[in-house]
């Protein structure tokens, strides 16, 4: 992302705008990825194959409708996705049904989200809530989270919010280093309905029925919109890889775990520090707190049962969940995960997010993970992404194909890239994610719409994930997940 001035000048004034690079997928052969290359020659493949059961004279036009079909199949996206990420969606939710059979069953946190733990650090009179994910791969992370104060974004000026951006800009460069433990970083906002039921609970229990304003102050109380309040954390997370295990376990004292936490808590303190200048009342979670945050993202209900009281971490779990290929329930909610396939392709101010971050009223959660590139992998990565680029336009150029504005907007993203990380700023691959969730059907659809509304009005295009609702639920949750 770059920031420009109104006028294009670059000179610092009170509104700068953002932009946001174009989507960039380089392929193998004119921006043809490999996937797409194989469909397209076993399309090949089978119309040569069919010649054998052909009269020689159709021969060429069947070859030619398999070449053309496979093509069409390989190059036009269904739905956002390609077909060979669809095989691999399909192949995956289908393995997932076949290995959750079982429903609706008691269960522990671990069969939700295998190989997560909750391990507990003491450090400095803090205790640290930490959650440690043994992945499929081998790899071994380790994420802890701080909740952040309240942020009067809204209330400032331009130029006020122009500086806390600054300042915020300079904390996520500081990230950036070329030997860090440090594996991603996650921003999470909750939105989630108030204590309306709770108003209305009171009220039928205390109010006088025999009140000649009983009946008219009643149906205002049900008919009124709930309140809706707003969460926001900040997830911090390590490797093993990155930190290596002897150097976890020289840090541990032999104990690699608690070698990874205290690299983990060294990490969080130092960005809590620098945070304060920004958003003053960052606090590190202890392990109920963390409990709590997961256990209310399946159920959102359940941030008034514990109303901030901590929560152990068996309750977490479900004791109900089942995935379909539109939605993910969970207890007596049902969620949607969206993808930001795009941010905005224009350049936006920066309060371009407060319709989506305010305004939407239904209970979700906007995510957005961080992982940063060290300096001369993505100053590498960015000269031979150029270098590829060159190449590809010259030849399509020589073979008489017509830039269009969308590869425009990408050879102009490509090139202002290369520049700012010369110039030294640093880069990071980012993702977002949206959970929208509602009890029943008919409800999710009428928050679902509100969404993305708000989403739209904030120039994010979002894409449903079809088929991929299980693992994309995840996403949203404080585990640096995504990327």
């Amino acid at each position: 992302m770059s920031v420009e001035t109104a006028d294009g000048t670059g000179t610092e004034t009170a509104a700068p705008r953002f932009v946001f690079p174009a989507h960039h997928s380089p392929g193998i052969f004119l921006g043809i990825r490999f996937p797409q290359l194989a469909v397209m020659l076993t399309g090949l493949v089978l119309g040569l194959i069919s010649l054998h059961f052909v009269p020689r004279a159709l021969g060429a036009l069947v070859v030619s409708a398999w070449c053309v079909a496979a093509a069409m199949l390989a190059l036009l996206p269904i739905r956002g996705n390609h077909v060979d990420d669809w095989a691999l969606i399909l192949a995956g939710y289908a393995t997932r049904s076949r290995l959750t059979r079982r429903r609706g069953d008691l269960r522990t946190i671990t069969h939700v989200l295998p190989e997560v733990d909750l391990l507990t650090l003491e450090r400095g009179g803090r205790r640290y809530g930490i959650l440690r994910e043994r992945q499929v791969a081998g790899e071994v992370t380790y994420c802890a989270l701080m909740q952040l104060g309240a942020m009067p974004f809204v209330l400032r000026s331009v130029e006020e919010r122009v500086n806390q951006l600054n300042r915020w800009g300079l904390v996520l460069g500081s990230l950036v280093r070329e030997h860090s433990s440090l594996a991603r970083i996650q921003l999470l906002h909750r939105t989630a309905p108030g204590a309306a039921r709770d108003n209305r609970s009171w009220f039928a229990h205390h109010a006088d029925p025999g009140s000649a304003f009983f009946d008219e102050a009643l149906a205002e109380q049900i008919d009124r919109r709930p309140p809706t309040e707003h969460e926001n954390f900040v997830v911090v997370q390590v490797s093993l890889t990155r930190i290596g295990r002897r150097q976890a376990a020289r840090r541990g004292g032999g104990d690699v775990d608690l070698g990874a936490m205290n690299i983990l808590a060294a990490e969080v303190e130092r960005l809590r520090a620098e945070l304060h200048e920004i958003l003053p009342g960052a606090a590190v979670l202890s392990p109920g707190g963390v409990a709590a945050v997961m256990r209310a993202a399946y159920d959102p209900e359940a941030r008034r049962s514990h109303d901030g009281h901590e929560v152990s971490w068996d309750s977490v779990s479900p004791s109900y969940e089942r995935e379909t290929p539109t939605h993910y329930e969970a207890q007596q909610y049902c969620h949607v995960t969206f993808a930001v396939r795009h941010f905005p392709r224009l350049p936006v101010d920066c309060g371009f997010q407060i319709p989506l971050i305010l305004e939407a009223r239904a209970a979700h959660c906007y995510s957005i993970v961080l992982q940063p590139v060290p300096p001369s992998q993505a100053l590498r990565a960015a000269e031979s992404a150029r270098t590829a680029d060159l190449g590809d336009a010259q030849m399509r150029a020589s073979r008489g194909f017509i830039e269009t504005a969308s590869r425009r907007n990408q050879r102009m993203g490509i090139e202002r890239r290369e520049q700012e990380l010369a110039e030294g700023h640093r880069e990071f691959l980012y993702a977002g994610y949206i959970t929208v969730s509602a009890e029943g059907a008919e409800a999710l659809e009428a928050a679902i719409a509100d969404v993305e509304d708000c989403a739209l009005r904030s120039h994010l295009d979002l894409q449903r994930l079809v088929g991929e609702q299980g693992p994309a639920f995840t996403f949203t949750l404080p585990l640096c997940r995504g990327l």
